[in-house]
This record gives C-alpha cells, sequence and structure tokens, in this order.
C-alpha cells in the first residue's frame, strides 16, 4: 500500500454507509422537493472515498475546480467547490482517526496553525461588541475554511512527485481559466464588467482573475528555466503566455500592481537564474509595448489611471474605511460588520466623495488589509498578515534547504513560487480577498513546499533537475 494510502476498513461498512446517505437524502429529496439531493450525495460519497485512497488525485482536481468554477455546467452550482472542499475536510479527519497510533510522517505546522486559530478566535471574539453578532459569527465560520484547507494541503503533499502533482493542477487550471475566458466561453459576474469587455475567465471577475494568474505565471516562468525535457518547457511557456496575456486582458490596476511587484521580486531572489529571468522581463516588456501599441486607447488610460472607470470609487471606499477604523483602531467594528456600518461613517466625512453611492450601497473595501483592518481593528489585521506570510517565510528557509540537498529544480520553483505569492498578496490590496479560494490554496502550496523541504530529502530524477549554475 503506498505512502498516500488509508485502509478503508471493512467493505461492509461503506456499503452500509452508502444505503445510508441515499436513504437519508432521498428522505430529504421527498421532503424538499430537491431531487437533486440524492446524485449530490452519491457524488460526494464517491468523492469522499477517492478522496481517501488517492488524497493527492482528488485535491488536484480540487484545486482545478476552485478555478473553473464559473464555466457553464459549473457555475450553475458554484457551491460544488465549497462541496468538493468540505469533503476533503471530512476525508482528512477519517485518515487521521485511521492512522492514529501509527507512525506518519510530519505533524501540523504549528506556526500557521497557531496564528490561524489566533485569527479566526478573535474574529469569534469580535462578535461579542459587533452589532451584529450573527454576522460576525457567519464570516467567522466562512474565513475558517481557509486555514483548514491549508493545513490539509500541507499535511497531505508529504512528497515532492505529490507537491509536483498539484502544482501542475495549480497551472493547469490557472491556464484554463485564462484560455476559456479569451475564447468567449464565460463572462464577468457584472453587466457593467461585461459590457466593458474586460477578461474575467473562470473566476468571474476580472480583478480576481488577475490577481490569482499572478502566482501560476511566475511558477511557470521560474519552472520553465529549470526543466530539460522539452514538452514540458512548451507546456510552462504556452501557461507562462496565455496568463501574462490574461492579467493585461483583465485591465485590472491590481493585477498590473501586483504583476510589477512579483517581477521586481523575481528578479533580486532569482538566485542562479537571474540571468534568465532578466531576459524573460525584458522579453515581457516588449511583449507589453507591443499590445498596448495596438490595444484600445482606453485600456491604456484605465491601467495608467487609478481615476478612471470606477477608481475614484474605490479611493472613496479606502476614504470611508480610513475613517472607521480610527474611530476602532483596535477592536474594528466586528468581522463581516464593516459594509453594514459604511453610511454610518459616511456621515463622519467632512467632504464630497464622488462616489458616495458605493458606501451607501453597502460594497466592500475593495482592499483586504484596510477591510480587516475596520472591521478586526489593528489586533486583527496583524494576525492576518502574520498568518499569510508565514507560510513565506518558511518557503524562503525551504529554498535554502533544498539546494544545500542539491535539488536545484526543486529551488528554483519555490523561489517562483514565493515571488508570485507576494504579488498575489500585492494585488490584494486593491481587492478584498480573504474569503477567496485561491489565496488559501496559493498558501497552502507554499506551506507545502516548506513542509516537503524539511520531511524529505529525496532528490527528483536527474532527467527533471537543472544543472548547477
Amino acid at each position: 500500500m503506498g505512502a498516500l494510502e488509508v485502509p478503508l476498513g471493512k467493505p461492509r461498512w461503506w456499503v452500509g454507509g452508502t444505503i445510508a446517505v441515499i436513504a437519508v437524502c432521498g428522505a430529504l429529496a421527498g421532503v424538499t422537493h430537491q431531487p437533486l439531493l440524492v446524485p449530490a450525495a452519491i457524488a460526494g460519497l464517491f468523492f469522499f472515498v477517492l478522496a481517501v485512497t488517492v488524497p493527492i488525485a482528488t485535491l488536484s482536481a480540487f484545486v482545478v475546480l476552485t478555478f473553473v468554477s464559473q464555466l457553464s455546467g459549473v457555475g450553475a452550482t458554484v457551491s460544488v467547490a465549497k462541496g468538493a472542499g468540505a469533503v476533503l475536510i471530512a476525508s482528512w479527519a477519517y485518515r487521521a482517526l485511521a492512522q492514529r497510533g501509527t507512525a506518519t510522517r510530519g505533524s501540523i505546522p504549528q506556526g500557521f496553525a497557531l496564528s490561524s486559530l489566533a485569527l479566526v478566535g478573535w474574529m469569534f471574539l469580535s462578535s461579542t461588541w459587533a452589532d451584529d453578532p450573527q454576522i460576525a459569527l457567519s464570516s467567522t465560520l466562512r474565513l475558517a475554511q481557509g486555514p483548514l484547507l491549508v493545513l490539509y494541503m500541507a499535511s497531505t503533499i508529504k512528497t515532492l512527485r505529490g507537491f509536483q502533482a498539484v502544482l501542475t493542477a495549480y497551472i493547469f487550471g490557472a491556464t484554463l481559466s485564462a484560455v476559456v475566458g479569451m475564447a468567449g466561453v464565460t463572462q464577468a459576474d457584472n453587466s457593467a464588467l461585461a459590457v466593458s469587455g474586460r477578461l474575467s475567465g473562470g473566476i468571474s471577475d476580472p480583478n480576481f482573475l488577475a490577481a490569482v494568474l499572478i502566482p501560476a505565471l511566475m511558477i511557470s516562468l521560474f519552472a520553465a528555466h529549470s526543466v530539460r525535457l522539452g514538452l514540458v518547457r512548451v507546456g510552462l511557456a504556452f501557461a507562462c503566455l496565455a496568463c501574462l496575456t490574461a492579467i493585461f486582458l483583465t485591465e485590472s490596476r491590481g493585477g498590473i500592481v501586483g504583476l510589477a511587484v512579483a517581477t521586481v521580486v523575481a528578479i533580486a531572489y532569482a538566485g542562479p537564474i537571474r540571468r534568465k529571468i532578466v531576459m524573460s522581463v525584458l522579453a515581457t516588456a516588449a511583449f507589453a509595448t507591443l499590445y498596448f501599441t495596438f490595444a484600445p486607447p482606453q485600456s491604456l488610460h484605465r491601467l495608467t489611471s487609478f481615476t478612471a472607470g470606477g477608481g475614484g470609487g474605490r479611493s472613496d471606499l479606502w476614504a470611508v474605511a480610513t475613517k472607521a477604523f480610527t474611530a476602532n483602531p483596535v477592536l474594528g467594528v466586528g468581522a463581516g460588520n464593516y459594509t453594514i456600518q459604511e453610511p454610518r461613517f459616511l456621515l463622519d466625512i467632512h467632504q464630497r466623495l464622488a462616489r458616495a453611492d458605493l458606501i451607501l450601497a453597502h460594497v466592500e473595501v475593495h482592499n483586504t488589509y484596510l477591510q480587516l483592518a475596520a472591521e478586526l481593528g489593528v489586533v486583527g489585521v496583524v494576525i492576518f498578515v502574520f498568518t499569510v506570510l508565514s507560510p513565506l517565510l518558511a518557503c524562503r528557509a525551504a529554498v535554502s534547504l533544498s539546494e544545500a540537498a542539491g535539488n536545484w529544480r526543486a529551488s528554483i520553483v519555490g523561489r517562483g513560487l514565493f515571488a508570485g505569492t507576494i504579488g498575489m498578496l500585492t494585488a490584494f490590496v486593491f481587492l478584498t480577498a480573504q474569503y477567496q479560494k485561491q489565496l488559501w490554496v496559493t498558501l497552502g502550496l507554499v506551506l507545502a513546499y516548506s513542509r516537503i523541504s524539511e520531511l524529505s530529502r529525496e532528490v527528483v530524477p536527474s532527467e527533471l533537475v537543472a544543472d548547477a549554475p
């Protein structure tokens, strides 16, 4: 039995469990008049069995699903990704119980676990002073799913080959999301955005798409400079081109700023392949110049003017959120409670805001860190920042460890993952993204990378390893 397999118990257990689940869901379907409950339950149980027996394969499928949840046939049941994530967590609990008393490789990363527990605990505590405790508790449960997913990924991915499989799924999902968007299969979830022609891909929002494509772009770029296999290199080059083109087509200011930051970090942290990365950056600059030469003038104007096409609305949202934070700098207004209190803080601003209608419509801040500061105070936002940065600090140490072990390909991929994640986190200055699955999936990859570098000193096959510089 492989290292990633877990005994499933006696077959009678599974047969009885299947019959019980179908019977219960059949009864619920009759009561609620929702016949789809039965096939959904069967699919969930089947996915659970797969998650227990072949966790890497099911995790890879889930990662792809998070990038294409808005595709036709998937977007109609957008809860599919959430349901699949819940099944993965349930399978993790089952495997933990099945392996109890047996030797297992590694343990839960305590630093991230403690910081995320502190974050969730502070959010839960904020319900005691929030105007709407129910919203605070709901927001707490919603965010708690993210750290659980990160811990699941870090504990499930135990070998370099497993990491490579999930990383490949990540790149594939991001590239697929970009390609289907450019092919016109999907459109934005907002009528105004749809009319603008901005690319939304399988994410349905151009700004989120641009942000989550940055890590995939950087990982593909670094990996392409480390592999010897020609076909793999061609695939990675295609992924780079597709993600880069899609980022420009989203016309997302946050995406461009995040890409710029990721590029700077990539050059500074490229190590043995810095010359190749600089050459790639120059090629990207030439591509961008060519693109904007033939692109509509409004596209360039939107990217270069932060007050165009809604940019002024974002600045107004930030002004009101800053006022909310200064009014409650330590505790905040409570998890999830900012949007319901926006109009009150609007009245406290003694200036004319061009887009006050957005505040009256209870729109989110469009800045992950500022919204958390307004809701959870300085305590909460500091805990959140530490939670998302702790895997990156571990990643840097893991890169050095991989190099010391002679695993040059792993160290180079780690550098790309580090740069891309920094770029994505920068793009989230322009988005409210603390609940987004791609944020936590990316952090899960970062933490898994650091874990396998600590737990396993294995060296990948020589044909996949770049020559040491």
